[in-house]
């Protein structure tokens, strides 16, 4: 007589909930932006005045 081959019960692991993290949002930081100093070109008419 062929041994019945015992079936192996296969244990069901318990799926651990994993625990969602809140994502703390990062405060972009505004980099100021230099401001180029515009020349003044002088007016033709500026200089026909003096």
């Amino acid at each position: 007589m062929k041994k019945k081959k015992k079936k192996k019960k296969k244990k069901k692991k318990k799926k651990k909930k994993k625990k969602k993290k809140k994502k703390k949002k990062k405060k972009k930081k505004k980099k100021k932006k230099k401001k180029k100093k515009k020349k003044k070109k002088k007016k033709k008419k500026d200089i026909y005045k003096r």
